[in-house]
Protein backbone atom coordinates (compact mmCIF):
# COMPACT_ATOMS: atom_id res chain seq x y z
CA UNK A 1 0.00 0.00 0.00
CA UNK A 2 2.83 2.73 0.93
CA UNK A 3 4.34 1.56 -2.22
CA UNK A 4 1.57 2.31 -4.03
CA UNK A 5 1.21 5.53 -2.70
CA UNK A 6 4.43 6.37 -3.58
CA UNK A 7 4.19 5.60 -6.98
CA UNK A 8 0.59 7.88 -7.22
CA UNK A 9 2.84 10.74 -5.43
CA UNK A 10 5.11 10.53 -7.89
CA UNK A 11 3.08 10.39 -10.92
CA UNK A 12 1.63 13.63 -9.79
CA UNK A 13 4.76 15.44 -9.90
CA UNK A 14 5.94 14.13 -13.19
CA UNK A 15 2.11 15.01 -14.64
CA UNK A 16 2.67 18.34 -12.94
CA UNK A 17 5.91 18.97 -14.19
CA UNK A 18 4.81 18.64 -17.88
CA UNK A 19 2.22 20.95 -17.40
CA UNK A 20 -0.73 18.67 -17.59
CA UNK A 21 -3.46 19.84 -15.34
CA UNK A 22 -1.81 23.56 -15.00
CA UNK A 23 -3.98 26.60 -15.48
CA UNK A 24 -2.74 29.75 -17.41
CA UNK A 25 -3.64 32.22 -15.51
CA UNK A 26 -5.80 35.28 -17.74
CA UNK A 27 -6.37 38.86 -16.91
CA UNK A 28 -8.86 40.88 -18.22
CA UNK A 29 -9.06 44.56 -17.77
CA UNK A 30 -12.19 46.50 -17.78
CA UNK A 31 -13.70 49.79 -16.20
CA UNK A 32 -16.29 51.23 -14.02
CA UNK A 33 -20.08 49.30 -13.77
CA UNK A 34 -20.28 46.17 -11.24
CA UNK A 35 -17.11 43.85 -11.29
CA UNK A 36 -19.45 41.55 -10.60
CA UNK A 37 -20.80 41.18 -14.11
CA UNK A 38 -17.83 40.43 -15.82
CA UNK A 39 -17.08 38.32 -13.22
CA UNK A 40 -19.88 36.03 -14.08
CA UNK A 41 -19.17 36.63 -17.39
CA UNK A 42 -15.92 34.68 -17.21
CA UNK A 43 -17.14 31.74 -14.44
CA UNK A 44 -19.23 30.83 -17.63
CA UNK A 45 -15.62 30.65 -19.63
CA UNK A 46 -13.61 28.93 -16.74
CA UNK A 47 -16.44 26.72 -16.19
CA UNK A 48 -15.65 24.96 -19.72
CA UNK A 49 -12.55 25.55 -20.36
CA UNK A 50 -10.44 24.36 -17.26
CA UNK A 51 -7.01 25.23 -18.83
CA UNK A 52 -7.69 28.73 -17.80
CA UNK A 53 -8.68 30.71 -15.20
CA UNK A 54 -9.68 34.53 -15.85
CA UNK A 55 -8.98 36.87 -13.46
CA UNK A 56 -10.95 40.01 -13.79
CA UNK A 57 -9.61 43.39 -13.06
CA UNK A 58 -12.09 46.69 -12.94
CA UNK A 59 -10.60 50.11 -12.62
CA UNK A 60 -12.51 53.44 -12.19
CA UNK A 61 -13.74 54.82 -15.67
CA UNK A 62 -11.74 57.97 -14.85
CA UNK A 63 -8.16 56.67 -14.56
CA UNK A 64 -8.84 53.81 -17.02
CA UNK A 65 -7.49 55.09 -20.24
CA UNK A 66 -4.29 56.56 -18.58
CA UNK A 67 -3.75 53.46 -16.62
CA UNK A 68 -3.84 50.69 -19.53
CA UNK A 69 -1.58 52.83 -21.69
CA UNK A 70 0.73 52.66 -18.40
CA UNK A 71 0.85 49.36 -18.01
CA UNK A 72 0.86 48.14 -21.42
CA UNK A 73 3.84 50.44 -22.53
CA UNK A 74 5.48 49.12 -19.27
CA UNK A 75 4.97 45.83 -20.20
CA UNK A 76 2.95 44.99 -17.41
CA UNK A 77 -0.98 44.86 -19.05
CA UNK A 78 -3.46 42.66 -18.45
CA UNK A 79 -3.62 39.75 -21.34
CA UNK A 80 -6.89 41.36 -22.39
CA UNK A 81 -8.25 45.08 -22.14
CA UNK A 82 -11.52 46.54 -23.32
CA UNK A 83 -10.57 49.36 -25.80
CA UNK A 84 -12.35 51.93 -25.97
CA UNK A 85 -13.94 53.04 -29.84
CA UNK A 86 -12.24 56.74 -29.02
CA UNK A 87 -8.92 55.08 -28.54
CA UNK A 88 -8.82 51.83 -31.03
CA UNK A 89 -7.04 54.34 -33.98
CA UNK A 90 -4.82 55.80 -32.01
CA UNK A 91 -3.49 52.45 -29.95
CA UNK A 92 -3.00 50.44 -33.17
CA UNK A 93 -0.89 53.25 -34.62
CA UNK A 94 1.12 53.50 -31.33
CA UNK A 95 1.61 49.93 -31.88
CA UNK A 96 -0.35 48.91 -28.22
CA UNK A 97 -2.33 46.48 -29.42
CA UNK A 98 -1.96 42.80 -31.29
CA UNK A 99 -3.12 42.26 -34.84
CA UNK A 100 -5.88 39.26 -34.45
CA UNK A 101 -7.03 38.82 -38.24
CA UNK A 102 -5.29 35.87 -38.78
CA UNK A 103 -6.57 34.40 -35.38
CA UNK A 104 -10.06 35.70 -36.23
CA UNK A 105 -10.09 34.16 -40.14
CA UNK A 106 -8.46 30.90 -39.10
CA UNK A 107 -10.86 29.97 -36.51
CA UNK A 108 -13.68 27.34 -37.07
CA UNK A 109 -15.53 28.68 -33.73
CA UNK A 110 -16.04 32.31 -35.53
CA UNK A 111 -16.78 30.76 -38.89
CA UNK A 112 -19.75 29.69 -37.69
CA UNK A 113 -21.00 32.52 -36.32
CA UNK A 114 -22.89 35.57 -38.50
CA UNK A 115 -22.20 38.81 -37.33
CA UNK A 116 -23.30 42.23 -38.27
CA UNK A 117 -20.89 43.71 -40.78
CA UNK A 118 -21.14 47.24 -38.77
CA UNK A 119 -20.05 45.77 -35.35
CA UNK A 120 -17.32 44.66 -36.73
CA UNK A 121 -16.47 47.87 -38.19
CA UNK A 122 -16.02 48.65 -34.17
CA UNK A 123 -13.19 45.70 -34.04
CA UNK A 124 -11.57 46.53 -36.99
CA UNK A 125 -8.97 48.98 -38.02
CA UNK A 126 -7.23 49.75 -41.50
CA UNK A 127 -8.63 46.37 -42.58
CA UNK A 128 -7.72 44.48 -39.99
CA UNK A 129 -9.32 42.98 -37.01
CA UNK A 130 -7.77 43.94 -33.26
CA UNK A 131 -10.48 42.80 -31.11
CA UNK A 132 -14.11 40.84 -30.68
CA UNK A 133 -16.62 43.96 -30.82
CA UNK A 134 -18.35 44.62 -27.28
CA UNK A 135 -20.89 47.33 -25.92
CA UNK A 136 -22.49 48.23 -29.54
CA UNK A 137 -25.00 51.06 -29.49
CA UNK A 138 -26.89 52.92 -32.24
CA UNK A 139 -29.04 56.53 -32.48
CA UNK A 140 -32.45 56.74 -33.43
CA UNK A 141 -35.00 58.98 -33.94
CA UNK A 142 -37.68 58.37 -30.79
CA UNK A 143 -41.30 59.92 -31.80
CA UNK A 144 -43.94 60.63 -29.14
CA UNK A 145 -46.77 58.93 -30.42
CA UNK A 146 -49.22 60.58 -28.24
CA UNK A 147 -48.45 64.25 -29.27
CA UNK A 148 -48.39 62.99 -33.00
CA UNK A 149 -51.82 61.55 -32.25
CA UNK A 150 -52.97 64.83 -30.22
CA UNK A 151 -51.66 67.23 -33.12
CA UNK A 152 -53.56 64.71 -36.34
CA UNK A 153 -50.32 64.66 -37.78
CA UNK A 154 -48.97 61.18 -38.95
CA UNK A 155 -45.93 59.26 -37.95
CA UNK A 156 -42.84 59.52 -40.06
CA UNK A 157 -41.08 56.79 -41.80
CA UNK A 158 -38.07 55.76 -42.96
CA UNK A 159 -38.54 57.34 -46.38
CA UNK A 160 -38.48 60.83 -44.75
CA UNK A 161 -35.89 63.37 -45.42
CA UNK A 162 -34.37 66.08 -43.24
CA UNK A 163 -36.88 68.39 -44.88
CA UNK A 164 -39.98 66.45 -43.35
CA UNK A 165 -38.70 66.95 -40.10
CA UNK A 166 -38.33 70.45 -40.45
CA UNK A 167 -41.87 70.60 -41.40
CA UNK A 168 -43.03 67.91 -38.60
CA UNK A 169 -40.67 70.05 -36.07
CA UNK A 170 -42.98 73.00 -37.04
CA UNK A 171 -46.33 71.39 -36.95
CA UNK A 172 -45.57 69.66 -33.60
CA UNK A 173 -44.23 73.00 -31.47
CA UNK A 174 -46.89 74.24 -29.15
CA UNK A 175 -45.29 76.79 -26.74
CA UNK A 176 -48.81 77.09 -24.96
CA UNK A 177 -48.55 73.19 -24.07
CA UNK A 178 -44.40 73.38 -23.63
CA UNK A 179 -44.09 70.98 -26.60
CA UNK A 180 -40.87 71.39 -28.59
CA UNK A 181 -41.37 69.71 -31.94
CA UNK A 182 -37.27 68.42 -31.83
CA UNK A 183 -34.64 68.91 -30.26
CA UNK A 184 -31.25 70.69 -31.76
CA UNK A 185 -28.93 68.10 -30.67
CA UNK A 186 -25.85 68.83 -33.43
CA UNK A 187 -25.85 72.33 -31.50
CA UNK A 188 -23.45 70.00 -28.58
CA UNK A 189 -20.59 69.70 -30.95
CA UNK A 190 -19.00 65.88 -30.93
CA UNK A 191 -20.38 62.62 -32.84
CA UNK A 192 -24.17 63.57 -33.16
CA UNK A 193 -23.10 66.96 -34.79
CA UNK A 194 -20.76 64.80 -37.30
CA UNK A 195 -23.00 62.48 -37.91
CA UNK A 196 -25.59 65.33 -39.32
CA UNK A 197 -22.46 66.53 -41.50
CA UNK A 198 -21.88 63.85 -42.45
CA UNK A 199 -25.24 63.16 -43.90
CA UNK A 200 -25.73 66.44 -45.27
CA UNK A 201 -22.29 67.16 -46.97
CA UNK A 202 -20.81 63.73 -47.29
CA UNK A 203 -17.67 64.39 -45.37
CA UNK A 204 -17.07 64.91 -41.53
CA UNK A 205 -15.25 68.07 -39.91
CA UNK A 206 -11.86 66.83 -42.25
CA UNK A 207 -11.35 65.08 -45.52
CA UNK A 208 -10.84 61.40 -45.55
CA UNK A 209 -6.75 61.39 -45.40
CA UNK A 210 -6.78 63.72 -42.51
CA UNK A 211 -5.02 66.31 -44.49
CA UNK A 212 -7.62 69.22 -45.19
CA UNK A 213 -10.22 71.06 -43.18
CA UNK A 214 -13.60 71.33 -44.53
CA UNK A 215 -16.37 72.99 -41.76
CA UNK A 216 -15.89 75.91 -43.69
CA UNK A 217 -17.85 75.04 -46.85
CA UNK A 218 -20.62 76.12 -47.61
CA UNK A 219 -22.86 72.70 -47.77
CA UNK A 220 -21.93 73.00 -43.69
CA UNK A 221 -23.35 76.28 -43.20
CA UNK A 222 -26.27 75.42 -45.11
CA UNK A 223 -27.24 72.97 -42.55
CA UNK A 224 -26.11 74.80 -39.64
CA UNK A 225 -28.72 77.63 -41.22
CA UNK A 226 -31.08 74.57 -41.28
CA UNK A 227 -31.05 74.58 -37.53
CA UNK A 228 -30.67 77.98 -36.65
CA UNK A 229 -33.51 78.43 -38.60
CA UNK A 230 -36.00 75.59 -36.47
CA UNK A 231 -34.40 77.28 -33.72
CA UNK A 232 -34.72 81.09 -33.79
CA UNK A 233 -37.64 81.34 -36.20
CA UNK A 234 -39.96 78.96 -35.37
CA UNK A 235 -39.17 77.88 -31.34
CA UNK A 236 -39.06 74.03 -32.30
CA UNK A 237 -35.88 73.43 -30.23
CA UNK A 238 -35.20 75.17 -27.01
CA UNK A 239 -32.10 77.76 -26.79
CA UNK A 240 -31.52 80.69 -23.98
CA UNK A 241 -34.85 82.29 -23.07
CA UNK A 242 -37.10 80.21 -25.47
CA UNK A 243 -40.50 78.86 -23.96
CA UNK A 244 -40.61 76.32 -20.47
CA UNK A 245 -41.00 72.82 -21.94
CA UNK A 246 -43.64 70.40 -20.53
CA UNK A 247 -40.96 67.66 -19.73
CA UNK A 248 -37.55 66.66 -20.58
CA UNK A 249 -36.80 63.67 -23.68
CA UNK A 250 -38.32 61.34 -21.48
CA UNK A 251 -40.85 62.86 -19.81
CA UNK A 252 -43.21 64.49 -22.97
CA UNK A 253 -41.18 67.88 -23.93
CA UNK A 254 -40.32 67.02 -27.18
CA UNK A 255 -42.28 65.21 -30.87
CA UNK A 256 -39.16 63.87 -31.95
CA UNK A 257 -35.45 63.45 -29.98
CA UNK A 258 -32.57 61.39 -31.23
CA UNK A 259 -30.53 59.44 -28.91
CA UNK A 260 -28.98 55.79 -28.09
CA UNK A 261 -31.28 53.01 -28.29
CA UNK A 262 -30.76 51.97 -24.99
CA UNK A 263 -33.02 54.68 -23.95
CA UNK A 264 -35.75 52.40 -24.86
CA UNK A 265 -34.75 50.94 -21.20
CA UNK A 266 -35.15 54.32 -19.65
CA UNK A 267 -39.12 55.21 -19.84
CA UNK A 268 -40.60 54.88 -16.54
CA UNK A 269 -43.18 52.65 -15.96
CA UNK A 270 -45.51 53.43 -16.92
CA UNK A 271 -43.79 55.70 -19.62
CA UNK A 272 -45.17 59.45 -19.76
CA UNK A 273 -46.32 59.07 -23.59
CA UNK A 274 -46.71 56.04 -25.66
CA UNK A 275 -43.63 56.16 -27.91
CA UNK A 276 -42.03 55.02 -31.40
CA UNK A 277 -39.09 54.96 -32.97
CA UNK A 278 -37.82 55.93 -36.56
CA UNK A 279 -34.05 55.87 -38.36
CA UNK A 280 -32.40 59.68 -39.19
CA UNK A 281 -33.98 61.56 -41.90
CA UNK A 282 -32.37 61.32 -45.19
CA UNK A 283 -29.86 64.73 -45.82
CA UNK A 284 -28.52 65.74 -49.14
CA UNK A 285 -25.52 63.33 -48.79
CA UNK A 286 -26.84 60.58 -46.95
CA UNK A 287 -28.91 58.97 -44.11
CA UNK A 288 -26.70 57.10 -41.98
CA UNK A 289 -27.54 56.56 -37.78
CA UNK A 290 -24.61 57.31 -35.45
CA UNK A 291 -22.99 53.79 -33.87
CA UNK A 292 -20.57 53.38 -31.74
CA UNK A 293 -19.01 49.83 -30.40
CA UNK A 294 -15.95 49.18 -28.23
CA UNK A 295 -13.98 45.73 -27.98
CA UNK A 296 -12.25 43.60 -26.15
CA UNK A 297 -8.54 43.55 -27.27
CA UNK A 298 -4.98 41.83 -26.65
CA UNK A 299 -2.05 44.15 -25.50
CA UNK A 300 0.83 44.11 -27.63
CA UNK A 301 2.91 43.00 -24.30
CA UNK A 302 0.07 40.67 -23.15
CA UNK A 303 2.03 36.98 -21.32
CA UNK A 304 -0.37 34.90 -22.41
CA UNK A 305 -1.50 35.15 -25.79
CA UNK A 306 -2.59 32.02 -26.95
CA UNK A 307 -5.08 31.61 -23.74
CA UNK A 308 -6.39 35.25 -24.27
CA UNK A 309 -7.26 34.45 -27.51
CA UNK A 310 -9.35 31.31 -26.40
CA UNK A 311 -11.45 33.76 -23.95
CA UNK A 312 -11.85 36.26 -26.87
CA UNK A 313 -12.83 33.43 -29.32
CA UNK A 314 -15.29 32.65 -26.63
CA UNK A 315 -16.82 35.72 -26.09
CA UNK A 316 -17.81 36.03 -30.08
CA UNK A 317 -19.06 32.57 -30.03
CA UNK A 318 -23.11 31.80 -29.56
CA UNK A 319 -22.41 30.70 -25.94
CA UNK A 320 -20.44 33.70 -25.17
CA UNK A 321 -22.90 36.01 -26.93
CA UNK A 322 -25.93 34.01 -24.90
CA UNK A 323 -23.84 34.53 -21.58
CA UNK A 324 -22.80 38.26 -22.63
CA UNK A 325 -25.95 39.13 -23.27
CA UNK A 326 -27.62 37.58 -19.98
CA UNK A 327 -25.10 38.81 -17.62
CA UNK A 328 -23.92 41.65 -19.19
CA UNK A 329 -27.34 43.19 -21.24
CA UNK A 330 -25.14 43.88 -24.41
CA UNK A 331 -26.42 43.76 -27.64
CA UNK A 332 -25.69 40.17 -29.67
CA UNK A 333 -23.47 41.04 -32.73
CA UNK A 334 -25.85 38.76 -34.98
CA UNK A 335 -28.92 38.76 -36.19
CA UNK A 336 -29.92 35.88 -33.30
CA UNK A 337 -33.30 36.38 -32.70
CA UNK A 338 -33.55 34.26 -29.52
CA UNK A 339 -30.80 36.61 -28.34
CA UNK A 340 -32.63 40.26 -28.93
CA UNK A 341 -35.31 38.26 -27.37
CA UNK A 342 -33.20 38.00 -24.33
CA UNK A 343 -31.75 41.73 -24.59
CA UNK A 344 -35.18 43.57 -25.19
CA UNK A 345 -36.59 41.20 -22.18
CA UNK A 346 -36.84 44.36 -19.62
CA UNK A 347 -38.92 46.20 -21.55
CA UNK A 348 -42.87 45.19 -22.04
CA UNK A 349 -43.75 42.60 -24.17
CA UNK A 350 -45.74 44.63 -26.90
CA UNK A 351 -42.59 46.86 -26.71
CA UNK A 352 -40.04 44.46 -26.62
CA UNK A 353 -41.74 43.00 -29.93
CA UNK A 354 -41.80 46.16 -31.88
CA UNK A 355 -38.26 47.42 -31.17
CA UNK A 356 -37.27 43.90 -31.87
CA UNK A 357 -38.50 44.07 -35.68
CA UNK A 358 -37.36 47.60 -36.18
CA UNK A 359 -34.17 46.79 -35.38
CA UNK A 360 -33.92 43.68 -36.88
CA UNK A 361 -35.91 44.50 -40.30
CA UNK A 362 -35.41 48.17 -40.15
CA UNK A 363 -32.52 49.98 -38.49
CA UNK A 364 -30.35 46.94 -39.29
CA UNK A 365 -31.88 45.19 -41.40
CA UNK A 366 -31.40 47.86 -44.25
CA UNK A 367 -28.02 48.88 -42.93
CA UNK A 368 -28.90 52.23 -41.53
CA UNK A 369 -25.71 52.50 -39.14
CA UNK A 370 -22.54 54.10 -39.53
CA UNK A 371 -20.09 52.53 -36.62
CA UNK A 372 -17.44 55.59 -35.74
CA UNK A 373 -14.16 55.79 -36.76
CA UNK A 374 -12.19 58.39 -34.76
CA UNK A 375 -9.25 59.90 -35.08
CA UNK A 376 -6.13 61.13 -33.28
CA UNK A 377 -7.24 64.94 -33.39
CA UNK A 378 -10.75 64.53 -32.58
CA UNK A 379 -10.87 65.50 -28.83
CA UNK A 380 -9.03 68.99 -30.11
CA UNK A 381 -10.94 69.33 -32.76
CA UNK A 382 -14.07 68.91 -30.58
CA UNK A 383 -12.91 71.17 -28.19
CA UNK A 384 -13.17 74.10 -31.13
CA UNK A 385 -15.71 73.10 -32.95
CA UNK A 386 -17.58 73.09 -29.61
CA UNK A 387 -16.80 76.66 -28.80
CA UNK A 388 -18.06 78.00 -32.33
CA UNK A 389 -21.42 76.09 -31.89
CA UNK A 390 -22.21 77.76 -28.58
CA UNK A 391 -20.94 81.20 -29.66
CA UNK A 392 -23.73 80.37 -33.06
CA UNK A 393 -26.44 79.09 -31.20
CA UNK A 394 -26.40 80.70 -28.00
CA UNK A 395 -24.92 83.98 -28.39
CA UNK A 396 -26.37 84.29 -32.49
CA UNK A 397 -22.56 85.04 -33.97
CA UNK A 398 -22.60 84.56 -37.85
CA UNK A 399 -22.23 81.15 -39.12
CA UNK A 400 -19.53 81.85 -41.36
CA UNK A 401 -17.63 83.94 -39.37
CA UNK A 402 -17.50 81.41 -36.74
CA UNK A 403 -17.00 78.35 -38.99
CA UNK A 404 -14.05 80.24 -40.75
CA UNK A 405 -12.47 80.84 -37.20
CA UNK A 406 -12.66 77.00 -36.54
CA UNK A 407 -11.53 76.06 -39.55
CA UNK A 408 -8.61 78.45 -39.20
CA UNK A 409 -8.17 76.74 -35.41
CA UNK A 410 -8.47 73.21 -37.02
CA UNK A 411 -5.38 73.80 -39.50
CA UNK A 412 -2.90 75.24 -36.51
CA UNK A 413 -4.47 71.56 -34.76
CA UNK A 414 -3.38 69.10 -38.06
CA UNK A 415 -0.40 71.12 -38.95
CA UNK A 416 1.37 70.86 -35.42
CA UNK A 417 0.93 67.34 -35.89
CA UNK A 418 2.51 66.76 -38.65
Amino acid sequence: MKASRLLLAGLFVLLLSCGVGAQTVVQIASYGGSPAVLQRIMDEFNATHPHIRVEVQVFPQSEYIDKMYTMIMGGVSPDIVQTWAQYKSTWVDQGLLLDLTDRWNNSPVIREMDIYPFMMDTATYQGRIYGVPYDFNVEVFFLNYDWFQERGVALPNENWTVYDHAELAKKLTDPMKGVYGTYNQPRNGGYRHLQWMLNWTGHGWVSDDGTEVLVDRQEHIEMLEYWYDLERNYDASPYPGSFQRRGDLLGGGYAMWQHWLSSAFQFSDPPAYDWRLTVYPAAPKGQKDFAQGHMFSIPATAKNVDAAWEVLEWMASYKGQQVIVREAKRQPIGPYSELWEEFFGALPRDKAAYVQEFLLYVLYGNDYVNAFEYWDTYAEMNAVMTEALRNIFNDQKAIPGEMANAAQRMRAILAEKR
